[in-house]
């Protein structure tokens, strides 16, 4: 038996070294083998005798395990169960009501069924990482950690807590808007999209007979989005085709919701605040706009979309508020595509190629890691997205 015990941990020793022995039991054990005796349990996990007794006492009495007088300790003809614990970091959304994380969700729930693991998730979807640390998941005499599935946070720091206070348990960091997490512990796995490869994907088929390409890129706190423009435009160098720096726009979202719109040529322009509550019409108008005060700025030059130019955004919404403005405005025509699939009718509604990103596959893939062998599995999962016409 192997065992990592975090000696920094505000988990007694004895808990942790219950835990992993409860969880191997499950892996190498068949119902009435006996255990190894208490001095070789201590040894392997450089403990005193006393403490590796207290994690067997503690597995006696949650019936774990039958202790036989002079003949040692068994593991109970009972089947145990394992469980995956899903942590919501995400603290303002449930994720099974969520518009993105309910399609993580489903994936979690679907591929956890096909394999008969349990899911905890308190009521209001959201297990808080002092439940983990008071023991309160462990209490369950039926039941062990098997896994941890960490759903989106902004940061990934509360990741690797969690991860690196429990170095004997699988985590997994479920988040389509990060990659290449480094500085990660040897157990957390990172399932992600591959912005990247997508942009790269749908740049080498979309508007075969164009020739300018303009990109709306919108920037925010992480590098989806940046990943994405830079795959297009590496698709695009792959059709011996480019990106002219004034056709690259980025937009800058402000708080006050007014917008700012700077090329790399250094060309800046700005949008008043839009007004509407709904933050997926928000976006859908901020798209239009930008269309239109390019239209004013440029209508009659070459800097505007002709009829050899094709648009990509690198967000969905936006994409919708550029194929607005092309139909009203009689450029219908011109090529448009977008990027997540968000609201799976919009595109075919404006009329606009796309990316669907694959959140329920994410969620799939992060109980397989979880409930993999050592080595069987990388650290790092990227999910490729998939092209919706």
């Amino acid at each position: 038996m192997k065992f990592i015990i975090n000696r920094n941990s505000e988990i007694p020793i004895s808990e942790q070294l219950c835990s992993q022995i409860k969880r191997q039991l499950y892996s190498d054990f068949k119902p009435g083998d006996k255990l190894p005796p208490v001095n070789q349990i201590a040894a392997c996990a450089g403990v005193s005798l006393k403490t590796a007794q207290l994690a067997l006492d503690r597995l006696v009495r949650d019936a774990v395990c039958v202790r036989r007088p002079k003949k040692g300790t068994y593991l109970r003809s009972s089947t145990l169960r394992p469980y995956i614990a899903l942590i919501n970091l995400h603290r303002y959304s449930d994720p099974r009501n969520d518009l993105i994380f309910s399609r993580i969700y489903t994936g979690i729930s679907r591929r956890a069924d096909e394999l008969s693991i349990d899911i905890l998730m308190s009521p209001d979807g959201n297990i808080s990482e002092s439940q983990i640390s008071d023991n309160e998941i462990y209490d369950n005499k039926d039941l062990f950690l098997q896994g941890i599935i960490i759903l989106p946070s902004g940061t990934p720091d509360a990741v690797r807590t969690i991860a690196e206070r429990h170095p004997y348990i699988k985590a997994a960091h479920v988040h389509a808007y990060f990659g290449n997490e480094t500085g990660m512990p040897d157990n957390c796995y990172g399932i992600f999209n591959d912005d990247l490869e997508g942009g790269k994907q749908l740049s080498r088929t979309f508007a075969p007979n164009a020739q300018d390409f303009f990109i709306f890129e919108a920037r925010g706190p992480t590098r989806n989005q940046p990943l994405r423009a830079e795959g297009f435009i590496q698709g695009l160098a792959e059709r011996k085709l480019t990106v002219r720096d004034n056709r690259h726009w980025l937009l800058t979202v402000h708080n006050d919701f007014s917008v700012t719109c700077e090329n790399y040529s250094g060309e800046v322009l700005r949008i008043e605040k839009t007004v509407d509550t709904s933050p997926f019409r928000r976006f859908i108008q901020i798209g239009y706009r930008a269309a239109q005060i390019l239209f004013t700025t440029y209508r009659g030059t070459d800097r505007f979309f002709s009829e050899s130019a094709a648009v990509f955004c690198t967000q969905d919404l936006i994409a919708a508020g550029i194929k607005k403005f092309c139909a009203a405005h009689s450029l219908g025509g011109i090529p448009v595509a977008g990027f997540d699939n968000i609201i799976p009718h919009l595109s075919a509604e404006y009329g606009y190629q796309t990316m669907h990103v694959e959140y329920e596959q994410m969620g799939i893939k992060a109980v397989e890691c979880v409930m993999s062998g050592s080595g069987e599995m990388n650290t790092i999962q990227r999910i490729p997205p998939r092209i919706i016409y």
